[in-house]
């Protein structure tokens, strides 16, 4: 009852706390018959997964390989649209801006861009819109 008056919840909330504690278990605790614990059985969500970096550098490369096998205007058309290399992904407006045409034009450009890539590099068809 002094517990719950100084944190000013009540006794059923004190209680369920209390349950919460006991159930804690230590992470050093063994696991199995083996000489593993708890915690090496845990993923740490902040670690980059090897195979997964390789798999994103790989596409990546695949990716830039198709792109330079486009001419310098559709390159730029897509790399503008879709935020590829460092850039931000831009409206069609803003890429027609840049370019000095219509918005029209940006969406041509780009769906031919496209077809382009999914005609030279069909592996890549997933990535391509």
């Amino acid at each position: 009852d002094e517990l719950a008056d100084k944190l000013k919840i009540s006794t059923g909330e004190v209680e369920e706390l209390q349950r919460l504690v006991d159930d804690t278990m230590s992470l050093d605790v063994p696991v199995g018959e083996g000489e593993n614990e708890l915690a090496d059985m845990l993923e740490d969500e902040r670690v980059v997964d090897p195979f997964a970096q390789t798999v994103v550098g790989m596409r990546q490369d695949a990716v830039g390989d198709a792109l330079r096998s486009l001419s310098e205007r559709s390159r730029l058309v897509l790399e503008m649209r879709y935020g590829l290399n460092g850039r931000q992904p831009q409206y069609l407006d803003e890429v027609g801006a840049v370019l000095g045409v219509t918005r029209e034009r940006v969406r041509q450009l780009e769906n031919r861009a496209l077809q382009q890539l999914q005609e030279s590099a069909p592996h890549l068809q997933d990535f391509l819109v």
